[in-house]
Parts: structure tokens; C-alpha cells; sequence
């Protein structure tokens, strides 16, 4: 009996220890998007600690796994919109859909490049959204943080179903 507790304390403590929380991933991430430019980081952190608080974001826990974000504010509204994903599950911050399929295949792929150009390419002259993608590489003890932050990609061939036209 001893023996069973003591092997639970220990795979706990491995459970535990390994890896950084992810309110501790949100905090850095929250540190690098402030540096961006994003000035409303501390409201997204706040916003992601309340899903994972909630349980949303328990797919995160299955393991060490690249995490993606999507972050915006509707200017109108003052909204903050976000998707977090990884190879486990994905949770929206609420139940507006602001990023398209395509967006979310740009930014798992990671193509940083195709992003800048797409970007570039739907420049318009009127207030289109501002994007801030993260991508989170799980370590151990240092996970690898990476933003870029873009316009709103949005094709309404490509990105609304033609029965929904």
C-alpha cells in the first residue's frame, strides 16, 4: 500500500514539475505580445486564465505539444476575439468566429513569409483587424515563444462557403 502511494507522490510530482504551468506560458506569452506592440496582452492572458481555470483548455494538459494563438480586438465592440489550439483540441475565446480555416492553416504551418505576403497582398484602405499569432514550442523548462503580428487575411471566395453567400 505504501508502495502504491509512493508511486503516485512521485509520478505527481513528475507530472508536476515537468514543463512550465500554463499560466506561466500565458504570462510570457502576455511579455512577448506587449513587446509587439499588442496593448491589450494583459486582457488576453486574463481572458486565457479564465478558460483554463473553466477547464476549455484541458486538451493542453495531454502532453507536451506546440500550442497556436489567435488574438484580435474588435475595435467597434472593444472584443477581444482568440483561438488556442494544438494537435489535441481547440477553444475559442467566445462564440464569434473571427479567423477563417485558412488563417489557422498559415499559422500552424508557421510560414511567416506566406503570412507577410498575404498580408501585403489584401492591404485595404479601410480598418481591417489586427492579428497577433503565437505559436508555443513546448520545453521542458523553457518553452520557445513566437509571434507575428498581421491584418486581417480574408478572401470571401476563400473564406465563406458558397452556400453561405
Amino acid at each position: 500500500m505504501q508502495a502504491g502511494l509512493f508511486v503516485m507522490l512521485i509520478l505527481l510530482l513528475t507530472i508536476n514539475c515537468s514543463g512550465q504551468s500554463f499560466k506561466d506560458i500565458s504570462k510570457k506569452v502576455a511579455l512577448v505580445n506587449k513587446e509587439q506592440g499588442n496593448l491589450f496582452s494583459n486582457r488576453s492572458h486574463e481572458i486565457r486564465m479564465r478558460l483554463y481555470e473553466t477547464g476549455k483548455l484541458d486538451f493542453l494538459k495531454r502532453g507536451t505539444d506546440t500550442i497556436w494563438m489567435l488574438e484580435s480586438l474588435l475595435t467597434e465592440s472593444g472584443i477581444i476575439v482568440g483561438r488556442i489550439w494544438n494537435s489535441h483540441g481547440v477553444t475559442d475565446y467566445n462564440t464569434y468566429e473571427a479567423f477563417s480555416p485558412y488563417i489557422c492553416r498559415l499559422v500552424e504551418s508557421w510560414d511567416t513569409a506566406a503570412i507577410r505576403m498575404e498580408a501585403e497582398t489584401q492591404a485595404r484602405a479601410f480598418h481591417s483587424m489586427h492579428i497577433y499569432a503565437t505559436r508555443v514550442i513546448s520545453a521542458a523548462d523553457n518553452p520557445r515563444i513566437d509571434t507575428i503580428s498581421f491584418t486581417e487575411l480574408f478572401q470571401w471566395k476563400r473564406d465563406i462557403p458558397a452556400n453561405d453567400r
